[in-house]
């Protein structure tokens, strides 16, 4: 099914994109329409799922550091959960999977152990880089007592570990 939208429901989407707590009454204002019809057209988007309401962290200003790594085959099921993993795209060659942690030898640590060692940095972003987390405990599974990089100090541990020693999650 395509749906279409036009000029008006484009500068209803730009507005909420730039202030998502913008109301409806400054949405009609900006558009030059009737509070009711504005209130119609976000109705329509949202229930044909061209219009969503994400909350995210600013990973700039949260000081987290983001990952990128190309592999080729990924077990998606595996990661479904887990809080380092911002998210999974699947391209024409294989996956890109963004990876997310408080500091870089934990990140390090996280990618090797996962998917080898091919990893880019994400140094800056524009414009900001909102992401939801994953911010609650899921039952890690990882016994971070026996890892040496847990042990040596290189690593906080699993944000849904009871060995987590970061400070966000």
């Amino acid at each position: 099914m395509k749906i279409s939208i036009d000029e008006i429901d484009k500068k209803i989407i730009e507005m909420l994109e730039r202030n998502p707590e913008a109301s409806q009454k400054e949405i009609a204002k900006f558009v030059g329409l009737s509070q009711p019809s504005v209130s119609a057209r976000i109705k329509k988007l949202k229930e044909n799922g061209l219009l969503s309401i994400n909350f995210g962290i600013d990973i700039k200003k949260a000081d987290l550091h983001v990952g990128k790594i190309e592999v080729k085959n990924l077990n998606i099921e595996k990661y479904k959960n887990c809080p380092h993993i911002l998210s999974i795209l699947e391209t024409n060659d294989g996956y890109t999977v963004f990876i997310i942690s408080e500091d870089f030898s934990s990140m390090e640590y996280f990618a090797k152990k996962n998917f080898g060692k091919n990893i880019k940095i994400i140094i800056g972003s524009f414009p900001n880089f909102i992401m939801p987390l994953k911010m609650t405990n899921n039952g890690c599974i990882s016994d971070c007592l026996k890892c040496p990089y847990y042990k040596n100090g290189q690593c906080l541990g699993c944000p849904s570990s009871k060995y987590y020693k970061g400070k966000l999650w």
